[in-house]
């Protein structure tokens, strides 16, 4: 499991991300969700107003129809998936992967702070 905390520049614009990528014999879409549900409830977020999206096919890393946006508030947070056996095999591996980045600059105007 590889999990990175950090800034990143998009259009310009630096933002905050987080994101995750595991590798797991006999793991796949379902337990991402489970670890981005996980995730969301530990942070806070309203969870009736969490919602989940197919990620268009042929867009990203994923699988076609194991790729998800996350949206809270129908704002969209991140997404995350099944990364598809052709981007693995450009790399070398061969144990499945489940991944997701979000944007943590979102989540916090989106999300109360517990403690102030």
């Amino acid at each position: 499991r590889v999990y990175e905390l950090g800034e990143v520049v998009h259009g310009g614009v630096n933002k905050t991300r987080v994101s995750w990528a595991c590798a797991e014999s006999g793991a796949g879409f379902s337990t991402a969700k489970g670890i981005v549900q996980s995730l969301l409830r530990d942070l806070g977020a309203p969870t009736p107003s969490i919602s989940f999206e197919p990620v268009a096919e042929g867009r990203g890393p994923w699988i076609d129809g194991r790729g998800a946006r996350v949206l809270i508030e129908n704002h969209e947070i991140g997404e995350f998936g099944e990364v598809s056996p052709e981007v693995m095999s450009s790399f070398g591996l061969r144990t499945p992967i489940h991944a997701g980045e979000f944007d943590i600059d979102v989540i916090s105007k989106i999300v109360k702070d517990p403690v102030h």
